[in-house]
């Protein structure tokens, strides 16, 4: 299984802060709109497969369609 990355540490692989990650999350979030970011959430937590982060920038890129 791909490692789980929390919002900090997947921020740090998109050149993200921490407070954008979260924006990213909502649901209002115009950003989150377009591509959903695969986040699972445990309790309070939001954790990201690393593969499923890459795949996710791939489909903004328009190559993971």
């Amino acid at each position: 299984m791909d490692p789980l990355l929390n919002l900090e540490q997947a921020g740090a692989v998109l050149g993200l802060t921490r407070k954008q990650m979260f924006e990213l999350t909502r649901d209002r979030s115009q950003a989150s709109r377009a591509v959903r970011l695969p986040v699972i959430r445990i309790v309070k937590r939001c954790l990201i497969r690393r593969e499923s982060l890459e795949l996710w920038v791939k489909q903004l890129e328009g190559g993971g369609q």
